[in-house]
């Protein structure tokens, strides 16, 4: 039988993923055009979990590729489409990439850029709270201004229709 695990939160940072997209694309070296890809098959030798329907992995699983390009004539997928449009191991054994260890050393490039800056270390932040469920307004419904509507002067038009 199967055991049940409760799903954890997801730890964002949005500094790696800003940092993600400055950089070039992982699989065709495409220059200015990165986006941040979230790697969602898991691989436990490294602590990364897999991630089921609706849930997204952790931002320091995630590498760069490159977005969609259209110069008028020719339009390019780019990478982070083809990722999305296959199984996603198939396309990193056809690239001849292996995308837990460019996140990884990605994520420890970023680390050592902010300490280098003087910031505290991403493994030192804590996780963001989720949030809360905002309330509902308590404020007392009013009652609609009621409009007269006024009555026509003369009534529907009567029509004469020909007898057959």
């Amino acid at each position: 039988m199967t055991e049940l695990r409760q799903r954890q939160p997801r730890i964002k940072d949005d500094g790696f993923l800003k940092f993600t997209r400055t950089l070039p694309c992982c699989v065709c070296g495409a220059i200015g055009r990165s986006q941040a890809a979230h790697v969602r098959t898991g691989k436990p030798s490294l602590g990364k979990r897999s991630t089921g329907m609706q849930e997204k992995p952790d931002d320091r699983w995630s590498v760069p590729l490159c977005g969609p390009l259209s110069n008028g004539i020719f339009v390019s997928r780019g990478c982070h489409a083809e990722q999305h449009g296959m199984n996603e191991m198939i396309f990193w054994r056809i690239a001849g990439l292996d995308p837990f260890i460019i996140a990884a050393l990605n994520y420890a490039r970023y680390g050592a850029k902010q300490a280098w800056e003087g910031k505290e270390s991403p493994s030192e932040r804590k996780p963001r709270k989720a949030a809360r469920p905002r309330k509902r307004s308590q404020r007392p419904v009013s009652a609609k201004p009621s409009r007269k509507i006024a009555k026509r002067s003369t009534s529907w038009p009567k029509r004469k229709f020909p007898k057959l």
